[in-house]
């Protein structure tokens, strides 16, 4: 497909940039010895616009447990994929003039589809995640498990809409204000907001806490934080905490959960996932993050 055949300069800007991002990947990490496919497809009449890139490479995790070897499964190798300043060549946290720049194409692709309320699918081995932007461009995100096995290598699928992409140069901004946050408070952007549990083919690899069960109790939460949430992340295993039932959470409830796992929690980005939050608990999970990232002591 050519891009200039694209008729609105945004879109196209879209398109290209995942498109190089997408390539890039797959010549810089992939090892794939015959390379990889690139397809897309334009809509005029709806404005739509279609995009795969697939390798038969080694897939994410193999190439990110170079420099993060604790990553265990092909899951958690995608949920940190999607983060920023996450890259092979660097160790966590070694942020050089050169790193600066590194690990951020799949973290811009996910954003840029979400914010212009997009979807974005991407698959590694037997895992999946698939991230969407609602009609107010808020980031939904689901996991899956592929029981067939999978795809061999790595795949990404994206859609980008005329209609709804805001312009290019805005979002790439509102990227890259995000992407140096996350340099400066890695843990608030590690924050990983889904829309329902993982659809894991192995459930020993997940553990599971309904906050329903000990809603606002916050001697309860301070327990299960330093028995079950801390513990279990420590060790490599994924986290979810479950809010479906709970219309809203109080701020010292949230604080009790939360605020030792976001300063202190192992590996955050990797094995935390909150699960069907509604907006104002949402709210105070990131109220929770802002000034767990600023030190304060008294958890």
């Amino acid at each position: 497909m050519d891009i200039l055949q694209i008729d609105d300069e945004e879109l196209a800007g879209a398109v290209k940039y995942s498109l190089i991002e997408l390539l890039r990947n797959v010549v810089q990490h992939s090892a794939s010895t015959g390379g990889g496919v690139a397809m897309a497809q334009y809509y005029p009449k709806t404005g739509l616009v279609e995009i795969c890139v697939a390798d038969m490479g080694l897939g994410i995790k193999a190439t990110i447990n170079e420099a993060y070897p604790e990553i265990d499964t092909h899951l958690q190798a995608l949920k940190l994929a999607t983060l920023p300043h996450v890259s092979r060549t660097f160790k966590p946290g070694g942020y050089t003039s050169m790193s600066d720049n590194a690990g951020l194409g799949l973290f811009f692709i996910k954003q840029i589809t979400s914010l212009s309320k997009g979807s974005f699918f991407l698959g590694s081995k037997d895992a999946l995640v698939d991230i969407w932007g609602d009609k107010e461009g808020q980031q939904k995100k689901l996991y899956w498990h592929a029981k067939a096995g999978g795809w061999p290598g790595t795949f990404a699928y994206l859609q980008l809409r005329k209609d709804t992409i805001a312009e290019f140069d805005s979002l790439l901004t509102v990227c890259r204000r995000l992407a140096a946050e996350a340099q400066k408070y890695p843990s608030e952007l590690a924050l990983d907001f889904i829309e329902g549990i993982p659809d894991l083919g192995n459930l020993d690899e997940l553990v599971i806490v309904s906050v329903k069960v000990f809603e606002e109790d916050v001697e309860q939460a301070a327990k299960i934080r330093d028995d079950e949430l801390l513990p279990s992340m420590k060790a490599g295993t994924m986290v979810v905490l479950d809010f479906e039932g709970v219309q809203f959470a109080t701020q010292s409830f949230v604080h009790a959960l939360m605020y030792k796992v976001i300063r202190d929690g192992q590996n955050i980005g990797s094995t935390l996932s909150i699960a069907n939050c509604s907006k104002s608990t949402r709210e105070a999970v990131m109220a929770v993050a802002a000034y767990a990232k600023v030190g304060e002591k008294g958890a």
